[in-house]
């Protein structure tokens, strides 16, 4: 019962219109291509200097950097990470439904078990790319 408790908030939550990142547990941690451990809340602020980036044409925020970074399990729906730098970025269970990855530098990237379903993924860089997508969901 303890187990459905958490699961049926989630659904009210996404039931009612509240982004799904949004409900992502503050608890949640990440670590950067450093090994340092991040919070929600500084990847959210990355998130909100590259949507300035790409909004300004590079003349306001900064392009995400998320290189080597372990986003094991990271909710990133309707995420905008045109042109971000994801290169050997841990994605395995990412939740990237319908997130902009256009021209996103996904080399080496993991992505076991993601899902990409109707997520935006022009123009990927391909050469040498060698991306794990084992298990990805969503993927055309």
């Amino acid at each position: 019962m303890k187990k459905l408790i958490p699961l049926l908030l989630l659904s009210l939550l996404v039931a009612a219109g509240v982004p799904r990142a949004e409900a992502q547990e503050a608890e949640w941690t990440w670590q950067d291509g450093d090994g340092n451990e991040r919070s929600r809340a500084e990847l959210d602020a990355i998130l909100e200097q590259h949507r300035a980036w790409w909004e300004s044409d590079g003349a306001e925020g900064v392009q995400a950097n998320l290189t080597g970074a372990d986003l094991t399990g990271a909710i990133l729906t309707e995420a905008l990470l045109f042109e971000a730098d994801l290169r050997w970025a841990d994605l395995r269970r990412a939740d990237l439904t319908e997130a902009i990855l256009t021209r996103a530098d996904l080399a080496r990237a993991f992505l076991w078990g993601a899902n990409l379903t109707d997520a935006r993924l022009a123009w990927i860089p391909t050469q040498g790319s060698r991306a794990n997508v084992a298990g990805v969901v969503g993927g055309a």
